[in-house]
């Protein structure tokens, strides 16, 4: 069992849909649906369509925070969620494998 930070949104745009909805989100919203990706150059190749302005630094440390999220929390590991609103940490544990969900904005 491995503990993760999960950041919802580098401002915390999303930290009331995670808590509310008991989801782990990130902050990619632009991305489609990249649970088809088994090899990280499938989905470097995505992200980079996805954000092509991205500077090299910028998309490597984005790509691989994407990636840990879809292909290494697994079922069972903890995560804690740094709150921006309050000065706490929501906590929980992954409950199911990844899955592409639009209900976080």
């Amino acid at each position: 069992m491995t503990l993760w930070v999960v950041r919802a949104g580098k401002y915390g745009e999303q930290e009331e849909t995670a808590v509310e909805k008991t989801l782990v989100c990130h902050a990619w919203n632009e991305l489609p649906d990249y649970s088809y990706c088994k090899t990280k150059d499938e989905l470097r190749k995505l992200y980079k369509d996805t954000y092509p302005h991205e500077s090299e630094k910028t998309a490597v440390v984005g790509l691989g925070q994407v990636w840990r999220f879809a292909h290494e929390i697994e079922k069972g590991d903890l995560v804690a969620l740094p709150l921006k609103t309050a000065f706490a940490f929501a906590f929980g544990r992954v409950t199911g494998e990844y899955q592409y969900k639009k209900g976080c904005p």
